[in-house]
């Protein structure tokens, strides 16, 4: 598109060149009659050269020979020889003239435009030639480089190619297995469809044999069941005023029953006790002197385990007070406890009792235990036990 923009533009500049060209030649004055005319060919001529004839004269055959004789001699003035005749100068015609030089001067300067407009050409071939080689390469490379891609493709290809040619040999087995068992699932699924359309066949005939009897039922409401229910409400009512008229006979007769309840159970929990009595004290008999040492040493050992229970845990609330009191009063391992509880706590909102005091926290924060908080007080920010210790907390 740019090359053909430039040959319309070189054209545009060539032709007003040439417009211009021909009208500076008209516009000029014509001066051809006022100049002089050449002289004659041979009137600048030496007599001795007159008598020579001129190259540029035509003459017959029967022209003067020359040789040595007749170079210095001359014809007479009244000789009429062949040879002796000057040449015509034609006369000039000036239009003619005037033409001439105006068609020459058209056509120099449509040399010069088309030798201007041959050197935009050899540019633009040139240019038209490095961008042709340029494109030239850029293809060559991209074939270079298409075919290499494509080379590597092919070869890509090919082992794919093999690879699932070998799993398909090394997998058949294993197709021919699934469509076995394609077959069978298939022929499962089937009966079960079958029998699910069978449920459902037997579904819609309950269904159409409940809604037979929802629709007796409705006509049952619709009809008796208001009877039915006035019926109801009457016997209700019968059976309130019964309970009215019997109500002291009913609590009579429930204070009986419970008191007549109350000694069976006593008689019974009673027979129980003295069975149990008769068969433990024939237990005891029917034992030897030793089993019955074993069995009182067994209940002594017992009752002491629960005793030492005892004692172990009220030991062991006494020594973690006297290990805290211990703690906080000596300066010395004051420092190994709060290097042992200094750490990130982060109490959460609520209340603590401790002991009499109870701190309330209404925001969690994060706490670092340090030396001079590690003391037996509660009045200030708050506190947490750790370890059976009351440390005071940095709010």
């Amino acid at each position: 598109m740019e090359v053909l923009e430039d040959k319309l533009s070189q054209e545009t500049r060539r032709n007003y060149a040439v417009n211009t060209a021909k009208s500076a030649i008209q516009s000029q004055p014509n001066y051809l009659p006022w100049q002089r005319t050449s002289r004659p060919t041979g009137s600048g001529l030496s007599r001795l050269s007159s008598t020579v004839p001129s190259q540029t004269c035509k003459t017959d055959p029967e022209s003067r020979p020359f040789s040595v004789a007749t170079v210095r001699t001359a014809c007479s003035s009244k000789c009429q020889h062949s040879w002796n005749k000057k040449c015509v100068v034609p006369p000039i015609n000036v239009e003619e003239e005037k033409k001439r030089r105006r068609l020459l001067t058209a056509l120099k300067m449509q040399i010069k435009m088309k030798e201007l407009s041959l050197c935009e050409y050899k540019k633009v071939f040139q240019k038209l030639l490095a961008e042709n080689s340029k494109i030239k390469q850029e293809i060559a490379e991209s074939e270079e480089k298409n075919h290499s891609e494509s080379k590597s493709l092919l070869q890509r290809y090919e082992r794919f190619r093999g690879a699932i040619g070998s799993l398909q040999k090394q997998y058949q087995y294993q197709s021919t297995e699934y469509l076995e068992d394609y077959g069978i699932t298939e022929g499962r699924i089937l009966k079960e469809v079958q029998e699910l359309q069978r449920q459902a066949d037997q579904i819609d005939v309950a269904v159409c044999t409940k809604n037979n009897e929802v629709k007796t039922l409705v006509n049952y409401k619709e009809k008796e069941y208001p009877g039915k229910i006035q019926a109801i409400a009457k016997l209700k009512r019968q059976r309130e005023r019964l309970r009215i008229a019997h109500q002291n006979e009913l609590e009579e007769l429930l204070t009986t029953i419970n008191e007549d309840t109350a000694t069976s159970l006593a008689k019974e929990e009673l027979l129980n006790n003295n069975v149990r009595d008769l068969f433990t004290e024939e237990a005891i008999l029917s034992m030897n002197d030793q089993t019955k040492e074993v069995a009182l040493q067994n209940m002594i050992m017992k009752k002491e385990i629960e005793i030492h229970k005892d004692e172990v845990k009220q030991l062991k609330s006494d020594i973690s007070q006297l290990q805290a009191k211990i703690l906080f009063t000596d300066p010395v391992t004051k420092k190994t406890v709060s290097a042992q509880v200094a750490l990130q706590v982060l109490v959460r909102p609520g209340s603590y009792e401790i002991g009499k005091t109870t701190v309330e926290r209404a925001q969690p924060f994060d706490a670092n235990f340090s030396d001079d908080e590690l003391e037996w007080s509660t009045k200030e920010r708050g506190a947490i036990v750790v370890t059976g210790l009351l440390v005071k907390i940095q709010g």
